[in-house]
């Protein structure tokens, strides 16, 4: 059973390519984006690759580029999808070395018809023949009639239940899609409220750094007073010192008084006692004097009463 690789960001295109594929028979295996491919791509060798052109990641451009660049897959046939065909998608196209583009919103027979043409290339055969144009009915055949048209009739049930898949799928798209704008809402919202949040922080961190500069401030306030405590204690210490020496020499200063009141006391004593010495000397030398004069006197009062 022939595999095909089906890479592509939307989940209808995935699922419609998935059935066709399946139903014609083939193994199918699906990637989300380009890079979901190119892992793929790494551990298994489709018969067949399809890509989408744009994708988040890497392009069908980029993936393919890969793909020609890997000697295991570079002969891989390889399909571009796109919702625009034009000169520069083409040139792209065969810049990077696909097989062909096919146009989005595709058909499951244009799809199937692609793959089918592909594989028969990649394997060396030759694409199976276009038909021709039918030749009018002959009146024979016009009795057969009925059946092309139960089978048209069976094709449209099919197309009609193809476009209900489609249209489901579309719809589980756009609510995706709905989904992930409100999830860019969210993250908006979310990128605003980082935003806030780094902003309050800053000034956290600011008023934290100023916070610490004042508490620098205040713990070396705090050092300066405890060095200006022990200076006052100090000079607290040396006042008192101060003050008992003061009060002492303050007593000495009035016993000094007493004394120099005594000094003159004793010196006013000592003058009087020099006086009563000095009259005691007068009188005493008096007194000699008088003595003298009596023992003379005597001594004469002897000498006539001795002659």
């Amino acid at each position: 059973m022939a595999k095909v690789l089906v890479a592509d960001d939307s989940i209808a295109v995935r699922k419609v390519a998935e059935r066709h594929l399946t139903e014609a028979g083939l193994e199918v295996t699906l990637a989300a984006n380009g890079e979901e491919a190119v892992a793929l791509l790494a551990n298994d060798r489709p018969d067949v690759i399809i890509c989408d052109v744009i994708m988040p990641d890497k392009s069908g451009y980029d993936v393919c580029s890969f793909t020609r660049a890997q000697a295991s897959l570079s002969g891989t046939p390889f399909l571009l999808i796109s919702g625009i065909v034009n000169d520069d998608v083409t040139r792209q196209a065969q810049s990077c070395g696909a097989d062909g583009v096919l146009k989005k919103p595709f058909q499951g027979v244009s799809l199937r018809d692609q793959v089918f043409e592909l594989l028969a290339k990649g394997q060396g055969a030759p694409p199976a023949p276009t038909p021709s144009a039918p030749e009018p009915p002959s009146a024979a055949e016009k009795v057969a009639v009925s059946q092309p048209v139960q089978d048209q009739s069976l094709e449209l049930q099919k197309a009609a239940s193809e476009i209900q898949e489609l249209q489901a799928a579309l719809a589980k798209e756009q609510q995706e899609i709905a989904q992930l704008r409100q999830q860019v809402a969210e993250a908006s919202t979310l990128q605003d409220r980082i935003q806030e949040l780094e902003l309050a922080l800053t000034a956290e961190r600011d008023a934290a750094a100023q916070l610490v500069e004042k508490l620098s401030d205040a713990e070396r306030e705090a050092e300066r007073a405890k060095e200006l405590e022990g200076s006052l204690t100090v000079e607290r210490n040396q006042a008192a010192e101060a003050t008992e020496n003061l009060a002492q020499a303050e007593q000495a200063a009035e016993r000094v008084g007493e004394l120099e009141d005594l000094l003159a006391k004793e010196c006013e004593q000592t003058a009087q006692l020099s006086q009563q010495l000095a009259d005691t000397e007068s009188a005493l030398a008096q007194a000699k004097a008088k003595h003298d004069e009596l023992s003379q006197k005597l001594s004469k009062i002897t000498e006539l009463c001795g002659s």
